[in-house]
């Protein structure tokens, strides 16, 4: 089954919808990035929350759950899998985001074992953090590590098809897959790379549109491609990555409107789940 057309207005009708229902969305983040997620979800229009403690996630009422590996230990990837098996409960789109999987091995065995606890509905990650979970590449120095003789369409896929979710594959090309279908985004900013959790907030932006739309892959597309138009604006009014940054969230603000006025960038395509 093909992917639905996108357009600047089907995808700004997801975020007028998050605005409009303003879900609450429970993050656990990592140590790094908490403020920025909880700033960017409430930029949206999304209400966070970055319970931490295991005796209130059944109680709750989050409409999605959104998981950052970043700064793990084994207490917290205990978390991680308590907050994901309430998730699971309650039937809630779970969004996992494995921040360095590749970096070490203990990390990444770590990973293995949450995925397969949580089962995610989405990946966010970069094309350096797919190739570790699928076996193809060595040990990465960071999370954000460069492969580009690598297809990340097809790395999207595969990835999509071994763990039974939609993979929003996101770097210099932006690629969503949910094993069958691929949609290529092309948008965003170089400035993007030199601020730290850029990742983590388009990851936390996913959970929130998961929340209310039931079309996960167009939840995914949506947040991604908003992103990236958000962030190609802010450039425009920033003279550097610092600047850049206050920008970005201005721009979060409004980025219903922004997209009603924007051009969608994208190529979509079906392959052959081999």
């Amino acid at each position: 089954m093909r992917p639905k057309l996108l357009t600047p207005s089907s995808i700004a009708d997801c975020w007028h919808s998050l605005r409009q229902q303003r879900p609450l969305v429970h993050v656990v983040p990592n140590l790094v990035t908490a403020n920025d997620l909880a700033n960017a979800l409430l930029a949206v229009g999304a209400a966070p929350i970055m319970a931490i403690e295991p005796a209130e996630f059944s109680q709750l009422p989050n409409r999605a759950l959104v998981l950052s590996m970043g700064t793990p230990t084994i207490d917290r990837m205990q978390l991680l899998a308590q907050a994901g098996r309430a998730a699971q409960a309650k039937n809630l789109p779970i969004v996992l985001d494995p921040v360095g999987v590749g970096a070490t091995v203990w990390r990444k065995q770590a990973a293995l074992a949450l995925i397969a606890t949580v089962q995610p509905t989405i990946l966010r990650l970069n094309l350096g953090e797919a190739l570790a979970l699928l076996d193809q590449t060595g040990v990465a120095h960071g999370v954000d590590v460069g492969h580009a003789w690598h297809d990340p369409r097809l790395v999207a896929g595969q990835l999509a098809r071994r763990y039974g979710c939609v993979v929003g594959l996101t770097g210099v090309i932006d690629v969503v897959s949910d094993g069958m279908n691929w949609i290529q985004l092309e948008h965003g900013h170089q400035w993007l790379s030199q601020i730290t959790g850029a990742g983590c907030i388009v990851t936390s932006l996913i959970g929130a549109l998961a929340a209310v739309i039931n079309d996960v892959m167009l939840a995914t597309v949506s947040a991604i491609a908003g992103f990236g138009m958000a962030a190609e604006v802010a450039a425009m009014h920033a003279l550097g990555p610092a600047s850049f940054r206050v920008a970005l969230f201005d721009q979060l603000g409004a980025i219903a409107e922004l997209i009603d006025n924007s051009r969608l960038s994208y190529r979509m395509e079906q392959h052959d789940a081999d």
